[in-house]
């Protein structure tokens, strides 16, 4: 009954799933969803696991899963409501009961079935409160409170509300905010593709309501002067930028920008500094170009790193794939290094192990087996 009442009380502000019973019931995608939760999965453990996997990978879109878990003292009061609402709809189905009932006790019957069925939405309300989202700390908590009585609401708008109310949850950002949260010290550009990947992945950025409000902010951004816009070989900065520009578009810090001929005092382009509309640039007067650094070209890298093995998923994603996209040729050797107590099956080493390393084409330098 509780089950059937909660799917009246989704929502649509959000994408809800009641009642998952293994992480894979949450699917790892972009759009914001909500998971509820019934009691008996309503315990640290699942929590943990809900926030950190799907199914059998690791989560990696976690900054769109929020978890609604019902409240321990107002969920055994729910469920004191819907057994008193069950018994009186059992009473009234029973046509031989209700027979031998006077009209007027058959009137009290009706008034108490609709008075006990008028409580189940705001019980299911009170109950299901407790809002939690994954943080840089792990998970965070929040009580949603009670539901204001008379108003028409589900669960969704209710998580949803909240989140926005505490800025968790935005339909606008500014341009310095994005570069602020997303864009490193560091780094002079950024793919909008890597930027929106990471108000995604990460919870210590707010979430966005869709790639829109993204959009919306670097639009302004760039119209502003607060940063620039690459998009193939055309630079926008100071000027309104096409929608069509935000498609696999580089955002790059102004102090990155060389000045216009106007805004230079028409001054002749100094060496390493590119100037639009020069001589030989094939670029109309008056569009921005980029300053070259040849000190931030990196032509060689060499790392020794320690990996905890379940975060492989992350060195793919996060280290490699990025160098590919700046046309790196990447060569990886890999220190194995394992241990059991209960001893390696020597089966699993030759059938598993060494079969799809010869499948995969790699090729083993070294190898020690020992007892120890």
């Amino acid at each position: 009954e509780i089950f059937d009442r909660l799917e009246g009380l989704a929502g649509r502000e959000l994408k809800v799933y009641l009642h998952p019973h293994d992480p894979s019931d949450v699917p790892d995608t972009k759009e914001l969803k909500l998971a509820v939760l019934e009691g008996e999965q309503a315990n640290e453990t699942f929590i943990c696991e809900l926030v950190e996997k799907s199914g059998s990978t690791f989560r990696v879109y976690k900054n769109t899963l929020m978890i609604l878990a019902p409240d321990a003292a107002e969920l055994s009061e729910l469920y004191r409501l819907v057994k008193r609402y069950l018994a009186l709809r059992s009473i009234r189905d029973d046509r031989s009961v209700v027979r031998q009932l006077s009209e007027e006790n058959r009137e009290t019957l009706e008034a108490r079935l609709k008075d006990a069925e008028g409580k189940i939405s705001f019980g299911l309300l009170s109950a299901y409160r407790r809002l939690i989202k994954a943080s840089d700390r792990g998970v965070a908590q929040f009580d949603l409170g009670l539901p204001t009585a008379g108003v028409k609401n589900t669960l969704a708008k209710r998580a949803y509300e909240y989140l926005k109310g505490q800025e968790l949850l935005l339909d606008r950002i500014s341009p310095r905010h994005v570069l602020q949260k997303a864009v490193g010290e560091g780094e002079t550009e950024k793919a909008l593709a890597e930027i929106y990947e990471a108000f995604l992945r990460y919870p210590h950025l707010p979430m966005l309501e869709g790639k829109q409000v993204l959009e919306q902010a670097v639009s302004q951004g760039v119209q502003d002067g607060e940063f620039a816009l690459r998009t193939g070989e055309r630079i926008y900065f100071n000027e309104s930028a096409p929608a069509s520009a935000l498609q696999d578009a580089i955002l790059i810090r102004k102090e990155r920008v060389a000045p216009r001929p106007e805004e230079a005092g028409e001054r002749r382009p100094e060496e390493g500094v590119a100037v639009a509309g020069g001589e030989g640039t094939g670029e109309p007067s008056g569009a921005a170009t980029v300053t070259p650094r040849a000190s931030e070209a990196i032509r060689a890298l060499d790392m020794r790193i320690k990996l905890p093995s379940n975060k492989l998923s992350d060195f793919l994603r996060g280290v490699l794939m990025p160098l590919q996209q700046e046309g790196a040729d990447i060569e990886i050797k890999v220190h194995l290094h394992a241990r059991s107590q209960s001893g390696i099956k020597r089966t699993t080493l030759e059938h598993k192990v060494k079969e799809t390393l010869r499948q995969i084409g790699a090729e083993v330098e070294d190898e020690q087996i020992g007892q120890d």
